[in-house]
């Protein structure tokens, strides 16, 4: 597919990012593009179990409530991963079929640790923050368990969910084979690249400061605080990725001309958009930025939303 680059393009124009259904197709057909033998059930399963999990469709569990951490970022750092996994193979650095099936279902269920047990009907999910990395391994253990997955299978799953975690550095962790440990970084990479990129990222970090506060981590005075100190954000995912982001603005780039014929990494255009624009507010309304951030009605959702769940 061509896509024409009169103004500049973002990723919700490629597709919409808000259907599971769409995004997966997307997964899907970037999968036969690498492993055009290989079977996709394992793909399927993972998917299907993951968005019953969001929507509360598992029993013992309640519908996913945290507004941030939500379906729609589970399944874009799915499609982010997959695309850097894309280009990795296109450049000459292939990840085995069986490691790419797994990080896929680390992906999707990585932040699953928010979700409550259908008994819970206090807050969104957020007061497991500061859990949420090992809760998220314990639903991929109950996934795992479902689909007969092996404890090999479980034990790398587990792994690279610890590698999301922003208190552990992925390259310090202990992976048994560089296809698996290259797979973790990506996967890091592709968690934070994918939340950044979206086009209502700025909106959605209100969103953001509610759950943190719900959490127990009390580091921002407010919503507008957040927003302050968003740029001090940025320098730490630039100062995490150091040694992988030049690598993964390779893989995707070449992802991105290969499938899409754009030039240039997407997720990384789009960060810098929301970076220059949140400087620009923070020059004309350093008291209230939000007040600036006007997409898809956010603002006024956060407003409504934490007035029912505080």
């Amino acid at each position: 597919m061509s896509m024409t680059q009169n103004k500049p393009l973002d990723l919700a124009a490629l597709l919409d990012h808000r259907d599971p259904q769409s995004i997966l197709n997307e997964v899907l057909l970037i999968w036969k593009q690498i492993y055009p033998t290989e079977n996709t059930d394992k793909i399927f399963a993972a998917w299907a179990w993951t968005v019953r999990l969001y929507r509360g469709e598992v029993a013992g569990y309640a519908a996913c409530r945290t507004e941030y951490h939500d379906l729609q970022h589970a399944t874009d750092t799915t499609l982010a991963l997959m695309r850097m996994i894309h280009g990795a193979a296109r450049f000459g650095i292939a990840v085995p079929a069986a490691i790419a099936q797994i990080s896929i279902a680390a992906a999707l269920l990585h932040d699953a640790g928010f979700i409550q047990n259908a008994k819970d009907v206090q807050g969104t999910g957020a007061k497991h923050t500061k859990v949420h990395v090992q809760r998220s391994q314990m639903f991929f253990k109950l996934f795992t368990a479902a689909h007969q997955w092996s404890t090999e299978e479980l034990s790398l799953g587990c792994r690279l969910i610890d590698c999301t975690d922003l208190a552990i550095e992925p390259e310090k962790v202990d992976f048994p084979e560089a296809a698996s440990a290259l797979t973790a970084r990506m996967l890091a990479a592709a968690d934070l690249w994918a939340q950044m990129a979206d086009r209502v990222y700025l909106e959605k970090l209100l969103f953001l400061f509610f759950e943190l506060r719900e959490g127990g981590i009390n580091v921002f005075l407010d919503e507008e605080d957040l927003l302050t100190k968003t740029p001090d954000f940025y320098a730490l995912v630039e100062q995490r990725l150091r040694l992988l982001a030049p690598v993964i603005d390779g893989f995707l780039t070449i992802h991105f001309r290969e499938r899409w014929n754009i030039e240039g990494n997407l997720y990384r255009q789009g960060i810098e958009r929301q970076r220059a624009y949140l400087e620009k507010i923070m020059k004309v309304a350093t008291d209230f930025p939000s007040r600036h951030l006007r997409r898809d009605g956010i603002v006024d959702r956060v407003k409504a939303h934490f007035s029912t769940v505080s």
